[in-house]
Parts: C-alpha cells; sequence; structure tokens
C-alpha cells in the first residue's frame, strides 16, 4: 500500500465520520427546560454574582418567576443595577414600592410588565423576576 493510497482511505473515513455528525437534528441535543424557560427573560438584564435559586414556568409562553440569590451582590446595589439597566434594555419605570424588608420596582413595555423585588434575609440579596404579557397585549 503506497503512501498516496494509506492518505486517500484516511482522508475517507475522516469525511465519513464528520458527515455522520452532521446528520444529527438540534431535537437530539438535550437541553435542560430551565435554561430553555429562562429564554423568555432575554430583555430583562441579571447582574453578575448572582446564582438561580428557582424557576417557576407559568402557563403563558412569556410569563415565568425566577428567583435568584447573592452572598456577594448587596440589595442597594442591585437595586442601582436594575435603575439603570433596565433603562437600556428598552423598559420604563412604572412604579416603586416600598415595604418592611422588600422593594418592589414594576417597569413595562408596550406589550409585556416585569415586576423585579429585592429582599435581605441572613445577609442575602434575594432578587425575585416576574415578567408576563400585559392583559390584551401579545409578545
Amino acid at each position: 500500500m503506497t503512501f498516496k493510497t494509506l492518505t486517500h482511505a484516511l482522508c475517507c473515513v475522516g469525511l465519513l465520520f464528520i458527515s455522520s455528525c452532521a446528520h444529527r437534528s438540534a431535537r437530539q441535543i438535550p437541553v435542560k427546560a430551565p435554561e430553555i424557560n429562562e429564554a423568555r427573560l432575554n430583555d430583562i438584564p441579571l447582574p453578575l454574582g448572582v446564582r438561580r435559586l428557582a424557576f417557576h414556568p407559568s402557563e403563558s409562553p412569556t410569563a415565568c418567576t425566577v428567583t435568584y440569590v447573592s452572598k456577594t451582590v448587596s440589595v442597594d446595589d442591585l437595586i442601582v443595577f436594575y435603575y439603570q439597566e433596565m433603562e437600556r434594555y428598552g423598559w420604563r419605570l412604572q412604579g416603586r414600592y416600598s415595604m418592611p424588608g422588600e422593594l418592589l420596582l414594576i417597569f413595562d413595555k408596550p406589550t409585556r410588565l416585569c415586576a423585579v423585588s429585592f429582599r435581605v434575609a441572613n445577609k442575602q440579596a434575594t432578587l425575585i423576576i416576574m415578567t408576563g404579557t400585559k392583559e390584551g397585549g401579545s409578545s
């Protein structure tokens, strides 16, 4: 067997291997449900230093509630972050509600609403983001 024949055979085997990989569809790639569902939050900023604690999807494809926690980012820093970043993402502040131990900011877009709740417990900041379509609106 010559070097040219051996090289040709190896190239053919390599091409067969590559072409067999190309037939996989997107359906065959396992994706975890929370990551798919979190795509509903693609226009809502998320600061570094927080981790997802819980995800609660809704029956509506555009609504969900997600809870994040952070021991490294203070609630005050989270509040400043959301005041600045939500505007950059096209959200308008519609209301601010303060109660003992919690601050709630309400934002809107033409067809969507978003409520961001900030809480502190046990030296840990908790961030709850709720979003959905406005009554009579469409996404």
